[in-house]
């Protein structure tokens, strides 16, 4: 019975509570992105080591999924491997583009809209 308990009440428990801590301190990146601008790094430093710091956890997690065979990554015809190419690729379009413009605007329209994301993120 201790063990029924354990599955369907405690493991559910402790994974929300991961899942919310891991949401709101890291992968997320709602938290410190804003903590680390506020406490005066500059903007252009914080944002890209978040962004490869993302991307690293998200390789890792691919690679783990497909270890755990969650997803199918074996063969360049499965669907699988397909939507994770398509990912990646608009991934590091978007990362590139958000770089570009970050890097050739005026600091003040970087942060107005570094303030607007955050807004809407915590609404």
């Amino acid at each position: 019975m201790s063990e029924i308990v354990f599955l369907v009440i405690i493991v559910p428990l402790l994974g929300f509570c991961g899942a919310f801590l891991d949401s709101s301190l890291g992968m997320g990146y709602g938290l410190l992105s804003p903590i680390l601008i506020s406490l005066g790094l500059d903007p252009l430093v914080v944002v890209p080591v978040l962004l490869i710091s993302q991307m690293t956890t998200g390789f890792g997690a691919t690679i783990c999924h497909n270890v755990y065979k969650n997803v199918d990554l074996d063969s360049s015809k499965t669907r699988d491997f397909r939507v994770t190419v398509l990912f990646v690729f608009l991934g590091a379009l978007g990362m590139m583009c958000a770089v570009s413009l970050a890097s050739n605007l005026p600091e003040r329209y970087v942060m107005l809209y570094i303030s607007v994301v955050i807004t809407f993120a915590g609404i």
